[in-house]
């Protein structure tokens, strides 16, 4: 009659037994989970006191062996793998001779930069905490040159654009390619589907960061502004600029020490209240280097074009036309390739209702070590503007329109002036000062 009870009581009390074994287990296990974690080097065999059974997965990082008096750990490969000696966990890391190396540097390097920590994981050297200054981790270049670890380090929006430019003037220097930077977990260089050359290798290990190869990554190249302005000039005022007048269209560079272009817009509206020159356009094109940007100022005009079997009609440009293609380096290096047409329509010439043109064009290549500024005039005759001074509509062209119908030119007293002055943008600076005005107009 009391069996059931008593049996039931008793696998209770069994029951218990077993949970709160298990449960010391785990708590014992909690506490002593990674006793301690043991370092190594690829080849260096290490002794150490702890002896019992071992227990560890078939690997290809390390060999444990049993010894007199403790246990002899080999490393083999880098890697890192978790033993149990005598049912106690050991974390076995195994270093490269260049991760050593990085640990042994980093060690040295860290007590004296405040925010910057250095340990190992998984195998792998890391250099993490929060960076406070750009030299603190660019300065390993040197000191950490063929080494291998990984940077995973935290910092201000104001120190990632220091970081980002002097990164961008190290890679400058050395003729390399600035990949793109990509900052989370790890600090990782993104090509695109190209071999890194050795020096960006070098350089990368050296401050700890990966590089990867991606089909979406983007090559950064320079972006290069380029001002112009166009204006009518007095003649006397621009032979002081060092712009000689030619007999045919030309494109030349004002000597630097002659120009009064260094501030090339604030000098060209000075001019224009003093009466020397007028402002007729202010365009401002900004392209990579290698790609092309293009002005227009003008119009076009219909052209008929009728056969057996198609009937369309195509656009033709008139106007000032401007092409601006350069090719920059970092340091503001750039050759540029300037193409410049200036055309009117010639009502005096037609066939069939579709006016003529009157067209001149130069195409000009300049090598510049240095933001100068270039002159281009002859452009236009000035028997031309009188010619066409009284044509229908022609006060209607953009630029043009106001050019003729100056007085100063129609009596040869001033000149059309294209003034073109590339240099290459500091994005970051850029990007930089925008949000310092940001921060203070708000």
């Amino acid at each position: 009659m009391f069996r059931q009870p008593i049996f039931l009581f008793s696998f209770f009390v069994l029951c218990s037994f077993l949970l709160m074994s298990i449960l010391a287990d785990v708590g014992r296990a909690s506490t002593s989970e990674i006793v301690k974690v043991e370092i190594v080097k690829v080849g260096e065999s290490r002794r150490i006191s702890a002896q019992g059974m071992i227990r560890a997965e078939v690997n290809k990082f390390v060999r444990i062996a049993p010894a007199p008096g403790g246990t002899v750990i080999i490393g083999l490969k880098p890697g890192y793998l978790t033993v149990f000696i005598n049912n106690r966990p050991y974390e076995i890391q195994v270093l490269s001779k260049s991760q050593s190396r990085a640990k042994e540097v980093l060690e040295s390097w860290v007590p004296r930069r405040l925010g910057l920590h250095v340990g190992v994981e998984k195998g792998q050297v890391l250099l993490s905490g929060k960076l406070l200054r750009s030299e603190d981790w660019l300065g390993l270049a040197d000191p950490c040159r063929g080494c291998q670890y990984l940077s995973l380090l935290q910092m201000s929006d104001i120190v990632r654009q220091r970081v980002q430019a002097d990164l961008r003037n190290q890679l400058a220097r050395k003729g390399l390619p600035e990949p793109a930077l990509r900052w989370g977990p790890a600090a990782t260089w993104i090509l695109r589907n190209q071999q890194a050359p050795p020096a960006l290798v070098t350089l990368a290990q050296s401050l700890g960061i990966q590089l990867n190869n991606e089909d979406s990554a983007v090559d950064l190249l320079p972006l290069v502004e380029t001002q112009i302005f166009v204006m009518e000039a007095r003649n006397d005022k621009a032979r002081q600029w060092g712009i000689e007048w030619p007999t045919s269209v030309t494109a030349q560079v004002i000597p630097e020490e002659e120009s009064p272009l260094s501030s090339l817009a604030l000098r060209a509206h000075a001019l224009e209240i003093e009466g020397s020159a007028k402002i007729l356009a202010h365009p401002t094109l900004l392209c990579r280097s290698g790609q092309e940007a293009e002005f227009l100022a003008g119009g076009e005009f219909p052209i008929k074009i009728a056969t057996a079997k198609v009937q369309q009609v195509i656009w033709k440009k008139y106007g000032i036309l401007l092409k601006v293609k350069p090719l920059a380096d970092r340091f503001g290096r750039m050759s540029l390739s300037l193409e410049t047409e200036i055309s009117s329509l010639d009502r005096a010439h037609t066939v069939d209702d579709i006016p003529g043109l009157y067209t001149n064009r130069v195409v000009s290549h300049f090598d510049l070590l240095e933001p100068r500024t270039i002159a281009i005039s002859g452009l236009i005759k000035n028997e031309q503007g009188r010619a066409v001074q009284g044509l229908p509509g022609l006060a209607g062209i953009p630029v043009l329109g106001a050019l003729f119908g100056s007085q100063n030119f129609a009596e040869s007293k001033s000149e059309l002036v294209i003034l073109v002055r590339p240099s290459v943008v500091d994005v970051d600076r850029e990007g930089h000062d925008l949000d310092k005005d940001e921060r203070t107009s708000g």
